[in-house]
């Protein structure tokens, strides 16, 4: 007689290690965006003043240095992001298919601009190569505050209702 329980079904592991996957994204998310909130401002400023006046030296290094303080936590954010909304296995609910699409646009359009920034070398290129930079950095700035906002209005709740089972809010 072969009686499988749970423990021993390969389908409940692999649920469970889903779920747990996604527990931890869902937490590195919530985590990052704090963190990254931060630098936004920062980076959003120093990108609109040097648009305005991309010959000063001084700008330029200030957009240069506040660009590499966001670069390396903004591609494993978008990475994370979208690995969270492609997640399927172990959770309760799935995702609501307008807001994962909306999610991916959004994540679109900061790695198109995420390159235009890798692109331009603020300390050595001219002028207008220096502005498209810059308006660049203060739209990713201003495109990554309003997803993060999304994700902690929108994404966490549903998130966390499809791994817990929480009642849905009225």
């Amino acid at each position: 007689m072969n009686t499988m329980t749970d423990r021993d079904d390969p389908a409940v592991h692999r649920r469970a290690n889903h779920r747990s996957q996604a527990i931890a994204a869902l937490s590195s998310l919530e985590a990052e965006d704090s963190q990254m909130r931060t630098h936004l401002l920062d980076a959003a400023v120093a990108g609109a003043i040097l648009a305005r006046d991309p010959a000063d030296r001084s700008l330029r290094r200030e957009a240069a240095r506040e660009w590499k303080s966001l670069a390396a936590t903004l591609l494993h954010h978008v990475t994370t992001e979208e690995a969270v909304t492609s997640l399927k296995v172990g959770l309760k609910r799935q995702l609501p298919r307008p807001l994962v699409k909306k999610v991916r646009e959004r994540l679109g359009r900061l790695r198109a601009l995420t390159l235009t920034v890798e692109g331009v070398d603020f300390e050595h290129a001219d002028d207008a190569q220096v502005r498209r930079g810059a308006r660049a950095l203060c739209a990713i700035a201003v495109d990554l505050d309003d997803l993060i906002d999304s994700d902690e209005r929108h994404l966490f709740p549903l998130m966390q209702r499809a791994l817990f089972g929480h009642p849905e809010r009225k």
